[in-house]
């Protein structure tokens, strides 16, 4: 028998959240957090967590379970998923994953590509390319392998590790999946993609009810606790600017308009990757979903 698994993703303040519960009342159903930063327990506001009254609406898992000095990578969160969906199930509940990881909810829909560990060696000898010659040179010995050249640094580099460690381009990889969810369930994919003008507007409303809500408080805290800067928690949209702020750098406006942009420029990376990387069986836009009752009756026909 196959068992439903909704999920709700889409761009930072999109309104997966407040959707994620109405659907959740209306299906029965309870959220599981599906996004990387509200996993980490001290900065809930900043990293807009659910609300005491939020959690009073409908059950949440996987939310603040994570010191901010905790290392989670995509396979440890899919762990934690795929045992909590299970959990779910168990209960005749409606799992709901709702979090704009695209990354983290594509391993666990669809496996993970079962990539080699890198070695020590290897990133030594990029770096030392990367110094000597620059990501010309990655990219050159991509293009000679017949391999894709990516223009992003992070993913250029990686492209070249990976390559260079298993003697087969990262796209070989890719089609090599391991780690497959039970054949049982049957996911079902909700993207919600705002028009830009509409979430930027979004953004800056949510970032004044944060400051106003204590994030400047919680980053204020989080570096009383002296992390390294290479720390997720540290990493979080928003602590960089206040944290200016905070040392007076940057002025309130100044640091609002930083966070702001940071935020738009985001967003606008995870829009394209949802476009052309996730595979979605209802697209909702901003106006659809103010008509609830359409949409609910959507997904209830997708679940028959």
């Amino acid at each position: 028998m196959r068992q439903k698994i909704l999920v709700l993703t889409g761009p930072t303040a999109s309104g997966k959240s407040s959707l994620g519960i109405k659907i959740s009342q209306e299906f029965n159903g309870e959220i599981i957090n599906a996004d990387s930063r509200q996993m980490y327990q001290n900065l809930p506001t900043l990293t807009a967590q659910p609300s005491p009254d939020d959690l009073k609406k409908a059950p949440h898992h996987l939310y603040g379970i994570l010191k901010n000095d905790a290392h989670n990578t995509m396979n440890e969160w899919r762990i934690l998923a795929t045992k909590q969906i299970t959990d779910t199930l168990a209960k005749d509940k409606l799992p709901i994953l709702v979090g704009g990881s695209g990354l983290y909810i594509n391993a666990l829909t669809e496996g993970m590509s079962n990539i080699p560990p890198i070695s020590e060696e290897t990133k030594r000898a990029r770096e030392m390319l990367l110094t000597q010659e620059g990501p010309e040179k990655l990219a050159k010995d991509l293009k000679n392998n017949n391999a894709k050249t990516p223009s992003d640094p992070q993913r250029l580099a990686r492209a070249w590790d990976v390559l260079h460690e298993t003697k087969k381009p990262i796209e070989y990889w890719h089609t090599q999946k391991s780690h497959l969810p039970p054949k049982e369930w049957d996911f079902i994919k909700i993207l919600l993609l705002p028009e830009r003008t509409l979430i930027h507007e979004k953004i800056e409303k949510r970032l004044h009810k944060m400051l106003n809500d204590g994030a400047i408080e919680e980053v204020q805290s989080l570096l009383k606790q002296n992390l390294p800067l290479t720390a997720s928690a540290m990493k979080t949209i928003g602590v960089a600017e206040i944290k200016k702020y905070l040392e007076s750098d940057y002025t309130k406006d100044e640091m609002f308009e930083r966070i702001c942009q940071v935020t738009r420029q985001y967003v606008k990376r995870q829009t394209t990757w949802f476009k052309h990387q996730f595979k979605a069986d209802i697209v909702i836009d901003l106006a659809n979903a103010d008509h609830i009752e359409e949409e609910i009756a959507l997904i209830r026909r997708k679940m028959s």
